[in-house]
């Protein structure tokens, strides 16, 4: 039998949503785009590209519980950082290929 996997988002504004409130404040953030630095986020933006779920693992880390609701409005691993978010930050970075592409 295989593994429950969760939808945590019906569609991709709630997902930007999500990393704007969480992810680009993060202390975890890499804010040229280079690398997703948090296993989390990883998981959520790899299943973008697949069939748009993420493990039950990954789930529980949300704080998603078993009936499968939408996680909590702040992430449980969010970690502030320092100074103001960048507001140029977000997933089109990753999906340009970078900062330093962008800026060519």
């Amino acid at each position: 039998m295989s593994e429950r996997r969760y939808r945590p988002w019906t569609k991709g504004s709630d997902y930007q949503l999500w990393q704007d409130e969480n992810c680009v404040r993060c202390a975890k953030w890499d804010p040229e785009g280079r690398e997703i630095r948090c296993e989390l986020e990883r998981a959520i933006f790899e299943s973008m590209f697949g069939d748009g779920t993420i493990s039950a693992a990954i789930a529980a880390r949300l704080g998603i519980p078993p009936e499968g609701s939408l996680p909590a409005r702040r992430c449980p691993e969010f970690e502030p950082r320092e100074g103001p978010p960048d507001p140029a930050a977000g997933l089109a970075i990753y999906l340009s290929g970078g900062a330093d592409e962008e800026a060519a």
